[in-house]
């Protein structure tokens, strides 16, 4: 992540705890990015110096009506420096503050299949008591790993999956000499 995205989400976050409006600007910001990364045609028009700043903040203001003054700001002056293609990854730094302000850890759960709601909450439970913080969990399904699951987060990661179990045996087979 470069400097200018730490540099730009770290601003409009602390702009945003002075305003108290952290998590409407976190959710707005999170719609957003998600919109335009389906949609990378914008991005380009946002950092084409072929269109007009005038152009590009009538665009802004016509696409993101609904949002927060703040927000549509932010969009116009990363668009003012050629840098919307940047957006992600300030998202990204704005949520990681939001995250350690707000004792939230985002955890990552692959499984084979979809986790049921029981389940979500069961291992949520389970990693609140061990990390001390509100748990955030995001099931993601790869059938590669056969059965098990992956859970990961901050630099940590617990791999209990059946594929690794496989490769590992597969490994201490052919390591073996009889």
């Amino acid at each position: 992540m470069s400097e200018f995205s730490k540099e730009f989400g770290k601003a409009l976050y602390l702009l945003a705890e002075e305003e108290s409006e952290t998590l409407d600007i976190l959710n707005e910001l999170e719609i957003i990015d998600s919109v335009i990364n389906k949609n990378r045609e914008y991005i380009n028009l946002m950092d084409t110096p072929a269109i007009s700043q005038e152009k590009k903040v009538s665009l802004i203001d016509d696409a993101f009506s609904g949002c927060s003054l703040y927000v549509k700001n932010f969009l116009k002056i990363l668009s003012k420096k050629k840098c919307f293609y940047k957006l992600s990854d300030c998202v990204k730094e704005y949520k990681k503050l939001y995250d350690k302000n707000n004792n939230i850890e985002r955890v990552k759960v692959i499984t084979c299949v979809p986790l049921r709601e029981d389940q979500i909450l069961r291992l949520k439970e389970k990693i609140e008591q061990k990390i001390k913080k509100e748990a955030i969990i995001n099931n993601q399904v790869d059938k590669s790993i056969l059965g098990g699951a992956v859970v990961e987060f901050s630099d940590w990661q617990y791999d209990s999956s059946l594929r690794t179990k496989l490769d590992n045996l597969s490994d201490l087979i052919k390591g073996s000499i009889f």
